[in-house]
């Protein structure tokens, strides 16, 4: 009576002779790496810290997250969208009408700045002057291009009082070839010795500066080229550190900002692995598979149609006799049918997928409909699922509070050097609309019905509804059209 071998293997196309067959192996024999997100237990705070790291996972490029990592791009570029745009305020109308000029002109390097500080988690801003807007220019740096930074207070990092900041400009060689020209700028403040002999007297005259500020610039062509300097220490004329630094996402204990991403890293992770496996499978289980039972001996069968095999890893060490690949000699009761593999563990991971998108939502604080998900009809119901996006926002706006004020301040300063005119303040505030749009349709409907009872003037219609940009001076202008109208139909009665 024959045995009952069972033997299964893979059905491949072509010639077993060629040195491109090999046999698969199906399962791992290693447990710990089908444990889920063992790669992702190394993490730590300089990785997710790391401007290339979190910049591979917004361009979906890192090939150990790629299948998880795409959802930051939508996230971080949704959350810039509803962080908007400050209305700057001021007691000085100059000053206010200049500043919120120069953001208005200066649009597409604010949002840079926000995208770059939501998904590093901090940012700087250095502050030049463009002679051609007449403005100040507003450059985006991570952290890669600060150099080195001093504090005087090391328990406020925020009030520089030493910086070094380098700028890479790419240009083109007399032969045509292209050099990273690198500038090195750095500015920093020291005590003004007027000042200090000042306070050992015990009396500080008006207008007395308490730091004197400095600045130059060096060149070099390539990271390892000599320093060129360009301009010496020089006084600086605007009176300020132009670099200001942007954190968010920190606690007093931080020594730096965190990304919006940052809780999202390793759930990103996890995501690629089950993607990835569900993959595999379906891709391995997709190929033509055989099963032969009924052998009396398998190693001959084995042998004679693969060819010899080494049973630890799978490799084909000679090939087997048969020309004919996919052609199978079978004796007695031996028979050959196709494995049919059942569909439980990609549905299993499917919803293992599903559930963490939802753990993606939460975490993100960006609900469903803002990924264009599951969006429902209902301005009401969507404001209801919007609570967490809305309370991101007033907090992301609450981080850079502060900055926002020192960034204004610089403008202010070099604005009035470049300008020759004197601000009465440098306070400012700001005003940001709300993260959300009004519901128009819920607005028209009771204006609809508080019209008929006659209680809100014109103008205060027109402000509801937010159409016009002056309603005073819009009703003025059609008075007079109705009179023009009229004067015009009363010649027509005569």
């Amino acid at each position: 009576m024959a045995n009952d071998y069972t033997l299964i293997g893979s059905l491949y196309a072509g010639n077993p002779s060629t040195s491109n067959w090999s046999i698969e192996r199906r399962f791992t024999s290693n447990g710990d790496q089908n444990r889920i997100g063992i790669d992702y237990d190394v993490l730590d705070v300089e990785t997710e810290t790391d401007v290339d790291f979190m910049m591979s996972l917004y361009r979906n490029s890192n090939p150990d997250y790629f299948l998880g990592s795409w959802i930051i791009k939508p996230m971080i570029d949704i959350l810039v969208h509803y962080m908007g745009y400050p209305r700057i305020t001021s007691d000085d109308k100059n000053l206010e009408k200049d500043l919120n000029q120069n953001y208005s002109d200066r649009r597409s390097a604010f949002n840079q700045l926000m995208k770059e500080l939501s998904l590093f988690g901090e940012e700087y801003v250095l502050v030049s002057y463009d002679s051609d807007f007449e403005n100040c220019n507003l450059k985006p740096r991570n952290k890669n291009f600060i150099l080195e930074t001093k504090y005087d207070d090391y328990n406020n990092p925020d009030d520089i009082t030493y910086v070094k900041i380098k700028e890479v400009v790419e240009s083109r060689t007399a032969s045509g070839n292209s050099e990273n020209v690198i500038f090195i700028k750095t500015y920093w403040k020291t005590i003004n010795p007027k000042y200090a002999e000042a306070v050992k007297k015990g009396f500080i005259p008006d207008g007395l500066e308490r730091f004197d500020y400095w600045y130059k610039v060096e060149k070099k062509v390539s990271e390892k080229g000599n320093l060129e300097v360009l301009v010496p220490k020089s006084p600086n004329p605007y009176k300020c550190i132009p670099v200001i630094p942007m954190h968010q996402n920190r606690f007093s204990t931080d020594a730096n900002g965190y990304s919006d991403a940052s809780g999202l890293v390793r759930l990103c992770g996890v995501y690629h692995q089950v993607f990835e496996s569900m993959i595999d499978t379906n891709i391995y289980n997709g190929k033509p598979t055989m099963v032969f039972s009924g052998l009396t001996n398998a190693e001959k069968f084995v042998s004679s149609t693969y060819g010899e095999i080494n049973p630890e890893t799978g490799d084909v060490t000679s090939f087997g006799s048969y020309e004919l690949f996919g052609s199978y000699y079978l004796e007695g009761n031996a028979r050959a049918e196709y494995l049919q593999v059942g569909n439980s563990y990609i549905e299993g991971a499917k919803e293992i997928l599903r559930l963490l998108f939802y753990i993606f939502v939460q975490t993100g604080e960006v609900p469903e409909w803002a990924y264009g998900a599951h969006i429902d009809g209902t301005w009401a119901s969507t404001k209801m699922q919007s609570t967490p996006l809305i309370q991101k926002i007033e907090s992301k706006r609450l981080d850079i509070n502060d900055a926002m004020m020192k960034l204004n301040r610089v403008m202010a300063k070099i604005l009035e050097v470049n300008h020759d005119n004197e601000y009465s303040t440098y306070r400012t505030g700001l005003e940001w609309s709300e993260p959300l749009p009004e519901d128009r349709e819920y607005i028209l409907s009771c204006i609809d019905k508080i019209i008929p009872l006659d209680v809100l003037t014109n103008e205060k219609i027109l402000e509801l509804l937010d159409i016009v940009d002056d309603p005073k001076a819009e009703i003025a202008k059609r008075e007079k059209e109705k009179k023009k109208e009229q004067t015009e139909q009363n010649k027509l009665n005569q």
